[in-house]
């Protein structure tokens, strides 16, 4: 062991059990052994048996995938897809009513909102880097809402409030408007 590890680190030593002959052993390598020496014998008496006119790939078993490796792998690969195909399917593409909307509640202008839409619905949601839009409302920030898209000024103006006085008589109008309805 002094040869392999070049001194004496009591974790990897600990991992280590030596018998009555001297020889170190390391259970999970015993352990792995063993598995590898049964998967090879399993896969030796498979390929032995004839199947009726199948193929050797096609007596190729699922549990044979699993046998050895680890279990989990194949499992996350398929977790995996399946959520990338679940996001693909949950992307939506927006109306043009929707991306004007978003556009000048942001404070951006309707023709920015309109170039924006055609860009995108002409290439199927696919930005110019040739990656799948996910969220249009991202792409619009990171991409659409800049300094010459947005709306002029004068437009955010707030209007004056009416005084308390002309506000009655603005009420008083309405409600004589709602009787004579």
């Amino acid at each position: 062991m002094l040869k392999i590890c070049g001194e004496h680190d009591p974790e990897i030593w600990a991992k280590f059990y030596k018998d009555e002959e001297g020889n170190f052993f390391n259970e999970r390598l015993r352990h792995e052994i063993e598995k590898r020496k049964a998967y090879t014998e399993s896969r030796r008496k498979n390929a032995s048996v004839k199947k009726k006119g199948d193929a050797y790939d096609e007596a190729y078993a699922k549990h044979m995938e699993d046998h050895m490796g680890n279990r989990n792998r194949n499992v996350n690969k398929k977790e995996n897809k399946s959520k990338e195909e679940e996001m693909k399917k949950k992307f939506k593409p927006p109306l043009l009513n929707e991306v004007e909307e978003y556009f000048t509640e942001k404070g951006y202008t309707i023709e920015a909102a309109r170039r924006a839409f055609e860009y995108y619905s002409v290439n199927n949601w696919v930005d110019g880097k040739g990656n799948e839009v996910k969220n249009w409302k991202q792409k619009m920030i990171a991409v659409w809402f800049r300094e010459e898209n947005k709306q002029p000024k004068e437009k955010y103006k707030r209007l004056d409030l009416p005084n308390k006085e002309e506000a009655d008589k603005i009420i008083k109008a309405a409600k004589l408007e709602i009787k004579t309805v």
